[in-house]
């Protein structure tokens, strides 16, 4: 598997989330926005993200990580797919 950059998981999370709402009617989605508020997310949708981030960007979503505050928003997303990212470039570097 090629190396996953903080970029190309934006834009990877960004057109699964676009999808996503897509399928449930809404059009537009801001990266500070609720994503269960605004009816894109909900438990379903939570745990295939979950297994979409896993299979897709590399690493496993620890069950700890498994929290409505890491997924509740395409910014809390991206905050946590980044801090994971920097951890594995931490690991790769010792």
């Amino acid at each position: 598997m090629s190396e996953i950059t903080i970029e190309s998981a934006r834009l990877q999370i960004r057109d699964f989330i676009a999808e996503s709402a897509q399928t449930k009617g809404v059009l537009t989605v801001t990266d500070e926005e609720s994503l269960v508020a605004n009816g894109v997310m909900d438990s379903l949708e939570f745990f295939r993200l979950v297994g979409f981030v896993e299979e897709n960007l590399g690493f496993v979503v620890d069950d700890k990580d498994v929290q409505l505050e890491n997924f509740q928003s395409i910014a809390a997303i991206l905050r946590y797919v980044e801090s994971k990212i920097e951890v594995n470039l931490e690991k790769a570097l010792v």
